[in-house]
């Protein structure tokens, strides 16, 4: 009877071992995944311009009352907003709510085949400024076909 004991004793002890060097090997892994980890520096964004619509200015063919809108990567300060076209139109201009885009509107509307060229100086937020923005827009006009309906 103690030659089976010993046999098992054994066993059991090699089990115990291999658990116990299993158990201590989980808690350094364990141990060593939980410190204090380092989030990467975040790469600050320079203010820019993000997209301007319709895309193409130029042979637009779109409504002549329709605004156009300048988007931005950063939150704009409106107070520093500076819009001019040429030739001399009356606009109106109208900040988004998220405050990363603006509108500028024609009063009463864009003239069909006319050159326009709209300039924008603007600041970010944060007083970061980007080179003026030229934009040149010339509309011109929508073809009837008999494809057109009226809804």
């Amino acid at each position: 009877m103690n030659g089976i004991f010993l046999k098992n004793k054994k066993f059991i002890l090699i089990i115990l071992f291999i658990l116990a060097l299993i158990s201590i090997v989980w808690i350094y892994l364990k141990s060593k995944g939980q410190g204090v980890t380092s989030l990467p520096t975040p790469i600050p964004r320079i203010f820019q311009l993000s997209g301007i619509a319709p895309k193409n200015g130029v042979d637009a063919t779109i409504i002549p009352t329709t605004a156009i809108e300048f988007m931005f990567n950063k939150s704009i300060d409106p107070d520093t907003l500076v819009v001019t076209i040429d030739p001399e139109t009356e606009f109106s201009f109208e900040v988004a709510e998220n405050r990363r885009s603006f509108f500028v509107r024609p009063i009463p509307s864009w003239t069909i085949d006319q050159n326009y060229m709209i300039k924008i100086i603007i600041e970010s937020d944060e007083g970061e400024k980007i080179p003026e923005i030229e934009y040149p827009l010339r509309l011109k006009k929508i073809i009837e076909s008999d494809f057109n309906e009226v809804f």
